[in-house]
């Protein structure tokens, strides 16, 4: 059995700075699952929707990933990945990367794709952080 997750986002459009509001709210959502495959490696899929508050339109998100620590600190990740929308062409992508856990509450982690759908970017690099914040 997979572990499931649900993750949701609200941006509120009446509350941003004037450079910043849109016409409508911009919800989103997804149904995040992973299957342990075994201690190093993992399997991991999503869907959901999200509206970009420009337009009342939704566009459907997909994941596809596989993740693989090397030990605790280090870890790299590939995945497929796409939009779908009935008013634009389908936005397929591809990118793989390294996470790096600085801490038991601090990761940082980069990453390279390209696109695969005539609409997508030909090539993007990407950088990020995480912090998780403890419920206990």
């Amino acid at each position: 059995m997979p572990t499931v997750a649900f993750l949701g986002q609200l941006t509120l459009n009446r509350l941003a700075s004037k450079n910043f509001k849109t016409p409508y709210t911009a919800p989103s959502f997804r149904l995040l699952f992973q299957h342990t495959l075994s201690d190093k490696l993992n399997l991991g899929y999503n869907l959901g929707a999200e509206w970009n508050g420009v337009t009342p339109d939704v566009t459907g998100v997909y994941t596809v990933s596989t993740s693989y620590s090397f030990d605790e600190k280090l870890g790299m990740f590939a995945e497929f990945y796409g939009y779908l929308n009935k008013f634009e062409k389908a936005d397929h992508r591809f990118d793989a990367g390294f996470t790096y856990l600085i801490s038991d509450n601090f990761q940082v982690d980069t990453s390279a794709g390209v696109g695969i759908s005539e609409i997508s970017p030909h090539y993007f690099v990407s950088a990020g952080v995480s912090y998780h914040f403890s419920t206990k």
